[in-house]
């Protein structure tokens, strides 16, 4: 079994951040890394705590800066979450660009891990309508900067 080892969670109203998470992991495996793809809805909050390992978050904002309905629970989860000072972890916002509150799930979930005690990994991304085009340049770095925790070839 390999130690290199990314969970990514994501959560969707339409489904653009799970489509996001299925490449994410698709390029882990190119890279040796092996990658487990949840959605919020089906994530028990209480299992952060015990990933030594990189978390991605990818989250779509909804109405007026709000999570994805089925993310809420998730969201209420972290909040009254005890401190992850072991978690290591990158955000992807994604949202549209002609709302006052852009990508504001994503602000909001990288404030509470940080407030939490968590680690990032590379800065948290705001990914408009044209996330697959935004997403190339955030990967590059992100893959960076794993290939400095894990020894990845890129």
């Amino acid at each position: 079994m390999s130690d290199k080892i990314l969970t990514i969670i994501y959560g969707t109203e339409t489904g653009n951040s799970r489509t996001l998470a299925q490449q994410v992991a698709k390029r882990a495996e190119k890279n040796g890394v092996a990658a487990t793809v949840c959605d919020m809805a089906d994530f028990d909050v209480s299992g952060l705590s015990g990933l030594s390992t990189p978390v991605l978050f990818i989250v779509s904002t909804w109405g007026d800066g709000l999570p994805p309905a089925k993310a809420q629970p998730f969201f209420n989860a972290i909040a009254a979450s005890p401190a992850l000072p072991d978690l290591s972890y990158a955000v992807l916002g994604l949202g549209d660009l002609n709302y006052e509150q852009f990508c504001q799930a994503g602000k909001t979930l990288d404030a509470a891990l940080a407030k939490l005690g968590g680690k990032l990994i590379v800065p948290r991304a705001d990914l408009g309508e044209d996330f697959q085009v935004t997403y190339i340049g955030w990967a590059k770095r992100f893959w960076q900067a794993l290939a400095v925790i894990y020894g990845i070839v890129k």
